[in-house]
């Protein structure tokens, strides 16, 4: 496994185990066989969020990690979380499933109708907060206490859908949010077809997680001017067959980049870490 220092003395595995299913579509069971044997193949990027796993993903991970949290690199993020509703979702899956299968289902008499309920349910799940100073603070504390740990390594605003309005504050409470120890490295998360929203403050960020697109202008400089980490790698080749191939072909290309994978069988696990070497 190669290791990538994102920020000053913050080495994360080239290859991050992305934590979004967990407690959602994957059981705190298999999430615990995962990350052991991901940990052995000598992963130590988890990438986490309040709203991931109907808002239960942390509180997961971090049991699981329990003492070793001291060998791993914590990243999660602020600005959208989980609903009330959502903590139904334990009871609801089967339904989600059927909803998300009708969604792809092209032979369904109304595949739009299947789409336009999956989108209402997720509004129900999941909301966007303010982002403002207050927020982030009340955000992380929670993170903090989910995780059962006194700092998250990366803490980044969650895919805001517009400029950030009063970003000097944000910043400001950032870097005393780094004065006292609870955040290492302050980043943004957000589509790369959204970064021109913050081309304004976009260099503040410490580091800079977005979907791999090298189609998008902004990507480019970014990946040029900023540590990266890559989501949704998957979606840029969809039609290769080669998924072992092109995470290879990502990692030699840009090998300053951290790459964020959903990957829960030892199989799958063993085979993308087996493309950083």
């Amino acid at each position: 496994m190669q290791y990538i220092e994102l920020a000053p003395g913050i080495k994360s595995s080239a290859i991050a185990f992305g934590c979004a299913p967990i407690r959602g579509a994957v059981s705190q069971a298999r999430a615990q066989r995962a990350i052991d044997v991901a940990l052995e193949q000598g992963v130590t990027h988890f990438d986490l969020a309040r709203s991931y796993g109907y808002g239960q993903a942390e509180k997961a991970v971090g049991k699981i990690l329990g003492a070793r949290r001291q060998r791993v690199v914590i990243a999660s993020k602020f600005g959208i979380e989980a609903t009330p509703q959502a903590k139904l979702m334990q009871f609801l899956k089967p339904v989600v499933r059927g909803l998300r299968s009708l969604k792809n289902n092209k032979k369904a008499s109304s595949p739009a109708s299947g789409s336009n309920n999956l989108g209402a349910l997720n509004s129900l799940l999941i909301r966007r907060l303010v982002i403002n100073e207050k927020n982030m603070r009340l955000s992380l504390e929670k993170s903090l206490q989910n995780l059962k740990t006194d700092c998250i390594d990366h803490f980044f605003v969650h895919e805001p859908e517009g400029v950030i309005q009063n970003s000097d504050l944000l910043f400001e409470r950032a870097e005393q949010l780094k004065r006292e120890g609870k955040i290492r490295a302050f980043g943004l998360a957000s589509p790369s077809e959204n970064l021109h929203l913050h081309r304004d403050y976009l260099k503040r960020f410490d580091v800079v997680q977005l979907s791999f697109n090298p189609q998008q202008i902004a990507f480019n400089e970014v990946v040029n001017e900023k540590p990266t980490i890559f989501f949704s790698v998957n979606r840029s080749n969809p039609s290769s067959g080669d998924r072992a191939g092109t995470l290879k072909t990502i990692l030699q290309t840009y090998p300053q980049s951290v790459v964020i994978l959903s990957m829960f069988t030892p199989k799958h696990i063993l085979e993308n870490c087996a493309q950083s070497v």
